[in-house]
């Protein structure tokens, strides 16, 4: 997995930064196996900001996934859950 951390300034001349995590098909096979990815500072270097943490999960569809969290405690219900919409 190759991860990088771009800073920059939006057209509205705000602060902005752009997170790119890259996936190998080890990345994704991995991830079909059920098993997560985490990344972080400590796991994958200076690419990851610093206070920052994220997992990557894998599922057939966003219920299954959601159903995954919440069996294996990973969020309750003060938990913010967004999905992007199709389209």
């Amino acid at each position: 997995m190759i991860v990088a951390t771009a800073y920059g300034t939006s057209a509205e001349g705000k602060d902005h930064q752009v997170m790119m995590l890259g996936l190998s098909k080890a990345n994704v096979q991995r991830l079909e196996q059920g098993q997560p990815i985490d990344v972080s500072r400590q796991t994958h270097g200076m690419g990851v900001p610093e206070n920052l943490s994220i997992v990557i999960f894998m599922g057939d569809t966003e219920q299954e996934i959601l159903a995954m969290f919440r069996k294996n405690g990973l969020i309750g219900p003060e938990t913010v859950v967004g999905q992007k919409r199709p389209g």
